[in-house]
């Protein structure tokens, strides 16, 4: 009757070697940097790289399996290959930017194929291109006096006004838009009904010295 308890016991002391030794085979991918800062290199570039270079720091082939963002405007590209013990790798991160201004933070997700996860961070560092102030212009009952919004350019400068379009009829330029230096004046009011609901847009369009054209809005509400 012992001798089914010594195959037992045999087979518990295999399984714990083979797990012992699974378990010190466990690949174990090593990024450089988990967290990469980038910048445009020129005037209106929309698509920047950040490459987050890795090692397969294990004793197993190691391939990573599944990459997920945070957000649509950031790619990243798994390679395909698997990576042997030693080995470097690099997995490229593309972020589009956009209209977005000043800093930008978005997430990688990364998960290898021995089930580890890990957790990039891609920094954006953009320029701000345009700043406004106020956007949104208020006027209330029968208030006639114009408002004044100021943009003001710290980028692809100097800058040329193409425009200033309202999309509504109750929202007039109180004279032409003027621009001195970085800044652009634009004074709007009020041209219709003061028992009335209104709301509307104003379309700044400019072009910098880089050739390229931008549209930036200015809001306006009239409450009656």
């Amino acid at each position: 009757m012992t001798a089914p308890r010594r195959t037992v016991s045999r087979v518990a002391v295999w399984l714990a070697a083979f797990l012992a030794i699974a378990t010190g085979l466990r690949a174990e991918l090593r990024f450089d940097a988990t967290e990469l800062t980038v910048k445009p290199a020129k005037v209106g570039e929309k698509k920047l790289t950040a490459d987050f270079t890795f090692t397969n720091a294990g004793p197993a082939p190691v391939r990573i399996v599944e990459v997920h963002s945070s957000c649509g405007c950031t790619v990243p590209a798994a390679p395909a290959d698997a990576f042997a013990p030693g080995a470097r790798g690099v997995l490229p991160v593309v972020f589009s930017s956009g209209g977005r201004q000043g800093p930008q933070r978005q997430m990688v997700r990364v998960k290898t194929s021995d089930g580890a996860e890990h957790q990039l961070v891609l920094v954006a560092d953009l320029p701000v291109r345009v700043a406004i102030a106020p956007r949104m212009l208020i006027f209330r009952g029968g208030e006639d006096a114009p408002k004044t919004a100021v943009l003001t350019f710290g980028d692809d400068l100097p800058v040329e006004l193409l425009g200033v379009e309202s999309t509504s009829q109750a929202f007039a330029l109180d004279g032409p838009a003027t621009l001195s230096g970085r800044e652009l004046t634009v004074t709007v009011r009020f041209a219709g009904k003061a028992d009335q609901n209104e709301r509307g847009v104003l379309r700044v369009r400019t072009r910098g010295k880089s050739g390229a054209e931008h549209t930036d809005l200015l809001y306006a509400r009239h409450l009656p």
